[in-house]
C-alpha cells in the first residue's frame, strides 16, 4: 500500500534452544510461561525483523480510496519519506505432541500443513514487545493497520473489532492465520482477546491473540478452543 519495493536491512532466523534461559537472553526478556500443560516445552527464539519502505503518496492514496477511506488527501510532503518499522525478536514454546514440520510457524500456518490424528495435545505460544516504528508526519498507522488486515481477508465489522484490541504497533508484531471460520472477542484475565477458529481438516484449530504490558501473545492449538481463555489464564 506504501511503496513499490521494501527494503528488509534485518531478518534473523528463528533458532531453536535449549530452555527458557537460553531463549530469554537471546529474546532479550523472559519469557511467561503457561502453567497449566505439564508436557515438556521445547523452546525457540523467533527473529527480530527490520524493514524499511519509501513512501508513494499517490500509491497510498489510491490504496485507501480502493478501501473505502473516502475524502482522503494526503499531504504532498509524505512523498519520498521513509517508514522504519523494528519487529523485536519473540519466543515461541510448543508442548504435546506438535507436528514434526521443519519450516517456521508462520509457513505452517499460511499453509496449514496436515496433522497426524494424534495432535490434539499440541500447543503453540508465541510472545514478543510490539512492533516499534519511525514514521513520517501525516501517515495515520491506525488507519493503514485497518485497511490492511480488511485486504487481509477481514470483513469492516471484523477489522473494527480487531483494531479495538490491537493498536496498530501490537497488530504488527502478530502473525495472524491465512484462514478464520469465526471469531469472537473474549477476555483473558480481564483484558479483551480475539479467538480466531480456524478449524478445518488442516492446521489448527484455534488462535487466541491479546495484548498486555507492552507485548503480545498468540495461542494457537489443534485441539479444542473451548480450553483456549483456561490456558491463557494459566500464563505466568
Amino acid at each position: 500500500m506504501l511503496a513499490d519495493t521494501v527494503h528488509v536491512a534485518r531478518e534473523a532466523r528463528d533458532s531453536a534452544v535449549p530452555d527458557s534461559a537460553s531463549a530469554s537472553y537471546l529474546a532479550g526478556f523472559a519469557p511467561s510461561l503457561p502453567t497449566r500443560r505439564a508436557s515438556k516445552m521445547s523452546f525457540s527464539v523467533i527473529g527480530a525483523r527490520s524493514i524499511a519502505m519509501t513512501v508513494d503518496r499517490r500509491a497510498l492514496e489510491t490504496s485507501l480510496r480502493q478501501g473505502g477511506v473516502s475524502g482522503v488527501t494526503l499531504p504532498s510532503s509524505l512523498d519520498g519519506t521513509t517508514l522504519a518499522i523494528e519487529t523485536p525478536a519473540g519466543i515461541r514454546t510448543e508442548s504435546g505432541n506438535c507436528p514434526n514440520d521443519q519450516r517456521t510457524l508462520t509457513d505452517q500456518i499460511a499453509q496449514r500443513p496436515p496433522p497426524s490424528t494424534d495432535n490434539g495435545d499440541c500447543v503453540i505460544f508465541e510472545q514478543r514487545p510490539v512492533a516499534t516504528a519511525q514514521v513520517p508526519q501525516g501517515l495515520d498507522m491506525q488507519q493503514l493497520a485497518g485497511l490492511a488486515v480488511e485486504v487481509a481477508g477481514m470483513s469492516p465489522n471484523q477489522a473494527r473489532d480487531f483494531q479495538q484490541i490491537f493498536p496498530w504497533d501490537a497488530s504488527l508484531a502478530l502473525t495472524m492465520p491465512r484462514f478464520m471460520r469465526s471469531y469472537e472477542v473474549v477476555q483473558v484475565n480481564g483484558r479483551p482477546a480475539m479467538l480466531l477458529n480456524t478449524a478445518g481438516r488442516r492446521g489448527p484449530s484455534y488462535e487466541l491473540l491479546w495484548t498486555a504490558s507492552g507485548r503480545v501473545y498468540s495461542l494457537i492449538g489443534y485441539g479444542s478452543s473451548g480450553d483456549a481463555v483456561s490456558l491463557a489464564e494459566s500464563i505466568h
